[in-house]
């Protein structure tokens, strides 16, 4: 009896923890299907909003488009209508025709694009109000573009044109142009070389010997030679020297054991630069200063 009884307690026991797995896995199985309809329904919002913004995309980049293409035919006709008024010939009579007739292409090429557009923003169910204003303002300006267009077709196509008489103020003024272009490209060039002439100086260096031999440098006063003075010959020829741009050049090589300036320049002007016992370079501290007595520099090394 006793052993009856515990069987009994072990199948209810046994049947108990069946009813409980039972539940979970109902319960389990529950949450999965939740869990799937979450994820599709987030599958088909991401889809929509994909598609929203692939909506949004197309429409900015037509309305881009469109735009484009009516600033451009608004200044092409601007400029069209300011020439019409004036005297035209027969030949540029018949090309502004045609651009009147690319322009009118254009404006119906828009047209077809705001008709796609509107059909496109009633099949994707997107109401956005901003985008519906955009396509009734576009249609507005397309419809003021072509009143517009026929009104300059039928000034150009009544237009009395006075065909001698413009061909020969075109000449007249193409040549008067070109007159006037040689006249700048002269002053140009004038003034082109009046600052490279301005800025440019010239220097020398060399022992005493090769500066004379050269025609550069001469001794003048004293006794056999004894007190006098090294000058700077006139009239120098500028072959012996090398030219420079004061405006970027502001370092001589000399490379000498010793150096020194014939030429008059102020003293706090520049700086003689030593290097492993060598002068290096003379370098140009203050160009304006320097080269304001005169554009000659000429340096004896030993």
């Amino acid at each position: 009896m006793k052993k009856n009884g515990i069987l009994s307690a072990v199948a209810a026991l046994a049947v108990i923890m069946a009813v409980i797995a039972v539940y979970e896995l109902y319960l389990i199985r529950q949450k999965t299907d939740q869990l799937t309809q979450i994820e599709s329904h987030n599958f088909n919002l991401t889809e929509n909003i994909q598609d929203r913004d692939s909506v949004i995309n197309d429409f900015v980049s037509t309305f881009n488009e469109i735009d484009e293409n009516l600033t451009f035919i608004h200044q092409r006709r601007n400029q069209l209508t300011l020439e019409a008024s004036k005297e035209i010939n027969s030949d540029r009579k018949s090309e502004i025709l045609d651009d009147i007739r690319l322009m009118d292409s254009m404006l119906v090429a828009s047209s077809k694009h705001i008709e796609d557009l509107e059909k496109r923003l009633k099949d994707s169910g997107v109401r956005m109000r901003s985008f519906e204003n955009r396509i009734a303002s576009l249609n507005q300006t397309i419809t003021q573009n072509t009143t517009e267009m026929e009104e300059l077709r039928r000034v150009v196509e009544e237009k009395d044109y006075q065909i001698a008489e413009l061909s020969t103020r075109i000449d007249q003024y193409q040549t008067e142009l070109d007159v006037k272009n040689e006249e700048l490209y002269i002053k140009e060039m004038d003034i082109l070389e009046t600052n490279r002439q301005m800025n440019t100086a010239y220097y020398a260096l060399g022992s005493y010997k090769e500066l004379k031999e050269q025609g550069i440098v001469d001794r003048t006063g004293g006794l056999l030679g004894i007190g006098s003075t090294k000058t700077i010959q006139q009239n120098l020829r500028n072959e012996y020297f090398t030219p420079m741009d004061i405006r970027e050049i502001k370092t001589i090589p000399i490379a000498s054991k010793t150096a020194k300036i014939i030429t008059e320049h102020p003293d706090d002007s520049y700086e003689l630069v030593m290097e492993d016992g060598l002068i290096s370079a003379l370098v140009i501290e203050n160009p304006e200063e320097f080269w304001r007595i005169s554009k000659y520099a000429v340096i004896e090394t030993r």
